[in-house]
């Protein structure tokens, strides 16, 4: 008796391919045919007497046998009796194939413990790949030295971009960065900072890869890839992936690039705070990187602009933010402010969101300006 991987229910298509193994009893070798087919094979037919003529018929009780199955539960099971009865021909040209197409590496998950899934001299191949992309990361993080990380890392050298545009491989690439000695990543900086003609730091994945480099590289290693960035610090701030790449930036940069951030802010508030969620998110990123008293008055500039705040608090995000601005201005100045924006109630009341910026300044100004509105019943004040 062979021994079969059947797989019920799966439907063979007219391009698929069938191993059908005959056994003949009387015989001491067996034969095997690949046949193209539109139905499924009956088991039944493929243990039937030599002898007898084989016609291939759907029933509701075959199971079919598709190749693609046997071939990786050959290479995930290792030495089966039934794998001998298959020649040469049949197994091991479409073994090699698969596994160059990655097939085989990405279904049976015995293979990731068996000896021939080996990381080693696969990684580029299993980086494209769901699962595989996982046996790479665990090999990275279980290496027991750093050169062994090295040696696996290099087999990505020339495949970098093509790394940070695949969903699999750009996690690989972040281990990668995280697990190597930021001297080891030299071949992902100078590929990277040779694709003129591709925005990275723009890109979905892309932006990861740039950020994780900010977060582990000593400055000067990055000074191009950082430089590219603040050459167009507006430009990034509104892309949808460019202002994560920004705000690593000033989180994690040299003293020099959070100036120069700082000051492309500050230059033109009205683009960072009255756009897009993208030029608020790095404006946040601004204030987190100040200290209290540098804050206070960024702050100060943002709430004292003309018509700035009524612009903020058409969005969700402007109006949190104006009233984050609000609390980090603190004493006289915060009074001063508070009555700024009671002067400009009418703009900022119109706005979706404005009414909790005002009912803020109103809390601020209450006990000194109570006279300029009358209270509601729950003891807020309603402008007028």
């Amino acid at each position: 008796g062979l021994e079969f991987s059947a797989v019920a229910g799966c439907e063979v298509t007219p391009r698929a391919h069938v191993i059908m193994c005959e056994a003949v009893p009387s015989a001491s070798a067996s034969r095997a045919a690949a046949i193209d087919v539109g139905a499924p094979i009956s088991v039944a037919a493929a243990t039937a007497p030599a002898s007898e003529e084989r016609v291939a018929r759907p029933s509701s009780m075959s199971r079919a046998i598709p190749v693609r199955a046997l071939l990786l539960r050959m290479a995930s099971a290792g030495d089966r009796p039934w794998c001998h009865y298959l020649p040469p021909q049949v197994r091991e040209p479409r073994l090699q194939k698969m596994s160059e197409a990655g097939g085989a590496f990405d279904t049976d998950e015995r293979m990731h413990t068996s000896a021939s899934m080996q990381v080693s001299g696969r990684v580029w191949l299993l980086s494209r790949q769901a699962r595989g992309c996982r046996w790479v990361q665990q090999a990275l993080q279980n290496a027991a030295t750093d050169e062994e990380r090295i040696a696996l890392a290099s087999e990505l050298q020339g495949h970098v971009v093509e790394a940070v545009k695949c969903p699999h491989a750009n996690h690989v690439l972040q281990k990668c960065i995280t697990m190597l000695p930021p001297q080891a990543l030299e071949f992902v900086i100078r590929e990277i900072s040779a694709a003129t003609s591709f925005p990275i730091a723009k890109h979905k994945y892309g932006c990861r890869i740039v950020q994780r480099l900010v977060e582990r590289c000593p400055p000067p290693l990055v000074r191009d890839i950082v430089s590219c960035v603040l050459c167009d610090i507006i430009g990034f701030s509104k892309h949808a992936y460019g202002n994560y790449v920004v705000q690593n930036i000033v989180a994690n940069g040299t003293s020099a690039d959070r100036q120069q951030v700082w000051r492309a802010v500050s230059s033109d508030l009205i683009s960072f705070c009255a756009g897009a969620h993208t030029g608020l998110a790095v404006v946040s990123a601004v204030m987190d990187s100040m200290d209290d008293k540098a804050r206070s008055e960024f702050c100060a500039r943002i709430l004292l602009e003309q018509e700035l705040v009524g612009a903020m608090s058409r969005t969700k995000p402007g109006a949190e933010l104006a009233l984050r601005a609000l609390g980090c201005v603190k004493g006289a100045e915060q009074q001063r402010i508070a009555m700024v924006l009671s002067a400009c109630a009418n703009s900022i009341s119109a706005a979706e969101h404005g009414q909790k910026v005002l009912e803020r300044v109103g809390e601020l100004l209450q006990p000194t300006e109570g006279a300029r509105g009358t209270e509601n019943g729950d003891g807020r004040l309603a402008w007028h």
